[in-house]
């Protein structure tokens, strides 16, 4: 299964609260990245831009998301094992891709034709992320680029190939070389730093302490909206 990240308590928010936080998760889910304060204000039909600014403050008091100053859409939901991805997977249902229809809706400019993905995507359940930068741009895939992947062991995938990986707080894409019983994960762009990890044996492998493996699946499809 692609990460599973769980949101802290939520039981100690006021409804307000939790509306505001639903309103962020939904606006991430939808659009594929944080909104801005309007945004948010606009989600909760609020007046004042000032409402949202004070919820978000009340939210990251609670622990509940991470501000990064100076950004217009500097808005994270915290997970509980740390901080969660800023972009979301997104799972697709079986009905809503079947062979040979469009998916996403292609009202949205989007259109992907199941028959376009690999063999090794036949019957697996697929989810997708939207491409958080341009660190693979040299390899074709950019920005805001929706990729189209599947759940798969790290121990199954064949050096060279494409990954989602779980990399600071987002989703992204690297392509993953093999060394003996390290795996590289790198991006096209070379000043883009590499990661580095240790394979390690047992049904959960993954660097240091942390119980979770950062390579979540198999990238296998670029999704670009149409000009």
């Amino acid at each position: 299964m692609f990460g599973d990240h769980v949101a802290p308590d939520r039981s100690a928010l006021s409804t307000r609260q939790r509306d505001a936080l639903r309103a962020i998760e939904t606006h991430i889910a939808e659009d594929g990245r944080s909104p801005t304060y309007r945004e948010l204000a606009n989600r909760l039909d609020v007046r004042s831009v000032t409402s949202a600014v004070k919820l978000v403050a009340q939210l990251e008091r609670k622990g509940h998301v991470d501000v990064e100053e100076g950004t217009a859409r500097g808005i994270r939901v915290v997970g509980s094992r740390g901080d969660a991805p800023a972009n979301r997977l997104i799972f697709i249902p079986e009905a809503a891709a079947p062979r040979g229809a469009g998916w996403p809706d292609p009202r949205e400019g989007y259109w992907v034709d199941r028959q376009m993905l690999p063999a090794e995507a036949e019957g697996k359940t697929l989810a997708y992320i939207t491409m958080p930068d341009d660190s693979m741009a040299r390899d074709g895939i950019q920005k805001h680029d929706i990729i189209v992947g599947w759940p798969e062991s790290s121990g199954d995938i064949p050096g060279g190939n494409l990954i989602i990986h779980a990399l600071n707080r987002q989703f992204t894409v690297r392509r993953l070389q093999r060394y003996g019983d390290r795996l590289i994960l790198t991006a096209a762009d070379p000043t883009t730093p590499r990661t580095d990890l240790k394979v390690r044996p047992g049904p959960t492998p993954g660097p240091g302490p942390e119980p979770s493996w950062p390579i979540v699946g198999r990238a296998g499809l670029v999704i670009r909206r149409r000009l």
